[in-house]
């Protein structure tokens, strides 16, 4: 438990700085964490769905965590609890990268640090989102305007290395089948070699299989998915 929290620790400064300001409907808003507080860095909803430990950090200095809002709810945040649901793929992406969402753009930011990384396109549908977002993120990265699923199936992928979808905001099963699936069949079909991760899949997977994250044969005849001949379709890397 020790090694694992170090390694989260490292993820935890957030990188971003986004003023608050709203365009349309969606919105960025500021929540101020006092030093002492304590929080979900793995919460008990994925050490159930995962069979991982659940986890708690208590901050050592003032933070600012960054609220990406549609009509006043919460989107995604740069809480901790988030920032380790990333952490895998930040760590392990490699050559040309493609993101699905933007978001706060957190992904993308982080990615800049890997050395491994190469170019990184981010494909956005809101162009409130892109408004609010893209000034205050690195001009390395290449925003484009475009629904993923249109994107996936129009547009050549044979560059692209890895892959980051996170266009959603539930994690229930249904979510899997109806976003994770399509866009892992729809990337593969146009790019067999290209390594595809998704946000949250792991707590997904866990409703089909068992608690400890072991994806069942059930999962992938579901999925209509053969993990031996694909074995990039792997929710886990």
């Amino acid at each position: 438990m020790a090694l694992l929290t170090k390694r989260l620790m490292q993820f935890l400064a957030s990188p971003l700085n986004i003023p608050e300001g709203k365009s349309g409907e969606w919105s960025v808003a500021h929540e101020v964490h006092e030093a002492g507080t304590c929080l979900d860095v793995i919460n008990m909803r994925k050490a159930i769905m995962t069979g991982a430990s659940p986890v708690r950090i208590q901050l050592a200095q003032r933070r600012v965590v960054h609220k990406l809002l549609h009509e006043g709810g919460v989107v995604m945040s740069d809480l901790p609890v988030e920032i380790a649901d990333h952490m895998e793929f930040c760590g392990k992406a490699s050559g040309n990268v493609l993101i699905g969402g933007l978001g706060l753009g957190y992904i993308a930011t982080k990615l800049l640090q890997n050395r491994r990384v190469g170019r990184i396109e981010v494909v956005e549908k809101e162009a409130d989102v892109i408004k609010l977002i893209s000034p205050h993120t690195d001009c390395r990265v290449k925003i484009v305007h475009a629904d993923l699923f249109d994107y996936l199936k129009t547009e050549p992928l044979a560059d692209f290395d890895t892959a980051y979808f996170d266009i959603w905001t539930s994690t229930g099963e249904g979510t899997w089948d109806e976003y994770v699936v399509p866009l892992r069949r729809l990337a593969h079909r146009g790019n067999s070699r290209m390594a595809v991760s998704c946000w949250a899949e792991d707590v997904m997977v866990g409703q089909y299989g068992n608690s400890n994250g072991i994806v069942t044969g059930v999962l992938f005849r579901i999925a209509s998915i053969d993990p031996d001949k694909l074995p990039h379709f792997r929710p886990h890397w």
